[in-house]
């Protein structure tokens, strides 16, 4: 509980309220369980769920890892790329399926930077697609995509560490099976 979330205040009379104190959030500093797995579940900032003026929320991981995850399963899932996917589509439904994907990635990239998680964008001019958007996952590794040209909004990446496809996609898998968002609240 912060000190903007009072668990005493006067009504005004004669009258005391007291509230029990906040299950403090097990994923961050900066709201509470409850809050925190309310926004998770809708996928929003918990800035959007939450009152700031009660909160520290600018920057709350936890609604944004959960949406990054949602966006990352659905890119690898309907990415023409993986390597689990190969001769699943027509070349025109793998083309639109790539525009989705690429959708999907950037989402996830700007809600993991405001979780604090590096993300960047680096070119690569020889390729069709050259802008390269690089995430560095924490414990396990960087992943990578080539995008159309566009100005995405996103910082310098980290150098390229060389993995290929399937290590990108293995190091997707893992990530995604270490951070499960937390979508109901602790228990008290």
């Amino acid at each position: 509980m912060t000190s903007a979330d009072p668990a005493t205040w006067n009504a005004g009379d004669f009258h005391q309220w007291t509230r029990p104190p906040s299950t403090p959030c097990p994923g961050c500093s900066c709201c509470t369980a409850t809050l925190c797995a309310t926004a998770a579940a809708r996928e929003l900032p918990c800035v959007a769920v939450g009152r700031s003026a009660d909160y520290d929320l600018d920057r709350c991981p936890c609604a944004n890892l959960a949406a990054a995850h949602r966006q990352l399963t659905t890119a690898a899932a309907s990415d023409p790329s993986n390597p689990a996917n190969a001769g699943r589509w027509t070349t025109d439904e793998a083309e639109w399926l790539y525009r989705q994907r690429n959708g999907f990635l950037v989402g996830a990239a700007h809600s993991l930077a405001r979780a604090g998680v590096p993300v960047g964008i680096t070119r690569d001019p020889a390729d069709p697609h050259p802008v390269v958007l690089t995430i560095d996952l924490p414990d396990a590794g960087q992943v990578t995509w080539h995008l159309p040209d566009h100005d995405y909004r996103l910082p310098p990446a980290a150098p390229w560490d060389g993995h290929d496809t399937t290590t990108k996609y293995a190091r997707l898998t893992a990530w995604l099976a270490a951070n499960t968002p937390t979508t109901t609240p602790a228990t008290p």
